[in-house]
């Protein structure tokens, strides 16, 4: 299934076990690779401090209406990927920890994007800390801590998917698209 980046990675875990389903017809999650009788989850590819090919700022993305979104490809083993910070440049608060469990901002991961822009698959932090450094329309930058992520369907209101994979972040330096003064 081809998907296309809109949403844009860590220990992994293949939605708890991986034993073989009684029927022995194994699905995998789309990050996950059968390997046997098994669904096994990507290590971590998200670098502390990642290296940005690319970096924009799209308004409007349906799947998180009211903010923008950040978004920036980074490759790590020969593959790419991408981070993307939800953000209000309004409302973002400066040197303040972020509680993602109870925010309105969103931080997620794309998972392998050929050159076409097709995404294998995305994830969603669902805890964890962001600390802003800088927001304003033209860019974003901050750091995300102790972070956990779930595999999610992007195109079903980010909601995880089913037996998906999940990671721990230890943390995640963001610089993306142009710097920015802020008051």
């Amino acid at each position: 299934m081809k998907r296309i980046v809109l949403f844009a990675t860590l220990v992994a875990g293949c939605g708890g076990d991986s034993a073989t389903p009684p029927d022995a017809e194994l699905t995998c999650s789309p990050a996950a690779d059968r390997v046997g009788a098994t669904c096994a989850c990507p290590d971590n590819f998200v670098p502390t401090a990642p290296m940005f090919v690319t970096g924009r700022i799209v308004e409007n993305l349906p799947q998180i209406p009211g903010l923008l979104a950040a978004i920036g490809q980074f490759d790590e083993a020969a593959k790419r990927h991408a981070i993307l910070i939800g953000y209000d440049p309004a409302t973002a608060p400066i040197d303040t920890d972020i509680d993602l469990a109870t925010s309105s901002f969103v931080v997620g991961f794309g998972y392998e994007i050929d050159p076409l822009q097709n995404i294998r698959s995305a994830y969603r932090v669902t805890s964890g800390m962001l600390r802003f450094a800088r927001a304003c329309a033209a860019g974003v930058s901050g750091t995300v801590t102790n972070a956990a992520l779930v595999e999610i369907d992007l195109f079903d209101n980010l909601a995880p998917i089913a037996n998906g994979c999940t990671f721990a972040l230890p943390t995640v330096a963001f610089a993306i698209a142009d710097d920015c003064e802020n008051p």
